[in-house]
């Protein structure tokens, strides 16, 4: 891939993952890169390609990080994607998930699509994952699975939120709740 095309990509997710994806102009990413509007055109006709192609990517990514850690046992697994928000609040970001889902609606079409697709994907292998250690007893379930699965990726989402708001503590506090509602054994 061009150099320029994926600093673009780099600088359109860190926007949306910050400002917002309504809050950025393809100037915001022109200028640090120092390069013209129209080299960000170029790679991107539209803003809505942008977007759907950083969600994509964060897709792509997520696929790597499942076949990373599929040997590893579910508690470990859960543990690996949380590490993944840890990620987040260090770079003072949200998931792309809790920063495009509250303006769903007023996204382009290809971008409401490829959302709802990788939200569900994160559901589906959270689900798996926590089926799983039920099964293996790592962890106590007091929900079916894909009920617990919606609470923790809320309570992650929610957590980089709420850290950006009220920054003492927040993420820590509810980690810790995410950990408490699987009841893991292996912690």
């Amino acid at each position: 891939m061009n150099v320029t095309k994926q600093e673009i990509l780099q600088w359109g997710e860190m926007l949306i993952r910050t400002k917002g994806y309504h809050a950025f102009s393809y100037a915001d990413i022109a200028k640090p890169l120092k390069i013209k509007n129209a080299a960000v055109h170029y790679h991107f006709p539209s803003k809505a390609d942008l977007g759907s192609t950083i969600i994509a990517n964060v897709s792509a990514d997520f696929n790597e990080f499942k076949d990373r850690t599929k040997s590893l046992d579910p508690a470990t697994q859960l543990q690996q994607f949380i590490g993944i928000y840890d990620k987040s609040l260090a770079l003072h970001r949200v998931c792309i998930v809790g920063a495009l889902s509250p303006i769903v609606d007023t996204l382009p079409l290809s971008m409401q699509k490829a959302l709802q697709a990788f939200a569900e994907e994160l559901l589906q292998w959270l689900t798996a994952v926590l089926t799983a250690g039920k099964t293996q007893q790592l962890f106590q379930l007091k929900d079916e699975p894909s009920n617990v699965a919606h609470g923790i990726i809320a309570l992650l989402m929610a957590s980089l939120l709420l850290n950006n708001i009220v920054p003492h503590n927040a993420y820590s506090i509810i980690i810790k709740s995410v950990y408490q509602f699987v009841h893991s054994q292996s912690n």
